[in-house]
């Protein structure tokens, strides 16, 4: 399709699903946790979570990314499957599942994963950053800005998203449009390490 001016995207972000209130409280609870690097206290107090309510996509998800966090690759896997099929309209699980994927060198798994997080909801950002960098890495690049361009839809603030767009156009030989990118990203984030780096 055509591009929208800035802020003007043609559909909003999903909104977020209601919750019951204790399952709420568990969740804010394992964030703590997690936060603390405790991530067993917080997977106890997520699981608390999602028995409370059992469509809490998010709180899947964070079980699986506290998993992760411990380097139990084996359950997070089986918790960001969880979370897609509990969640209705969650489809942070497959794009999760996609980058995990992606790391044990399973390409093909973690394209169909990153494609059925776009199904759920189309402004995904992670399976739309890795979908990005593939299209770089076939020098499709005009497919590559239209995903991160996707990407920052859902969220403007998406620092890794400046870093991948910086990088396709360093690898198109737009430097200058690079560097200003680049400086976006770090008004967002001054620490952020990848974007100096592609910015060095």
């Amino acid at each position: 399709g055509q591009d929208t001016p800035a802020g003007q995207a043609q559909e909003a972000a999903p909104p977020e699903p209601k919750v019951k209130k204790e399952a709420a409280e568990y969740f804010a609870q394992g964030m703590k946790r997690y936060e603390a690097k405790d991530y067993d206290g917080a997977i106890d107090q997520l699981k608390e979570a999602v028995d409370a309510d059992e469509s809490f996509g998010q709180a899947y998800l964070n079980i699986g990314l506290a998993y992760e966090a411990k380097g139990d690759l084996e359950q997070a896997r089986a918790w960001f499957k969880r979370a897609s099929q509990k969640g209705k309209d969650f489809g942070a699980g497959h794009s999760n599942l996609g980058r995990l994927y992606l790391a044990e060198g399973r390409k093909a798994e973690a394209m169909s994963a990153f494609q059925r997080a776009l199904q759920v909801n189309k402004f995904d950002g992670t399976a739309h950053l890795h979908l990005a960098l593939q299209a770089k890495a076939r020098r499709d690049f005009p497919q590559a800005v239209k995903h991160v361009r996707t990407a920052l839809k859902e969220d403007s603030q998406n620092v890794a998203a400046y870093q991948v767009l910086a990088r396709v156009y360093y690898d198109l030989g737009r430097f200058e449009l690079a560097k200003l990118v680049c400086e976006t990203g770090i008004q967002i984030d001054p620490k952020a390490a990848a974007v100096h780096n592609v910015l060095g």
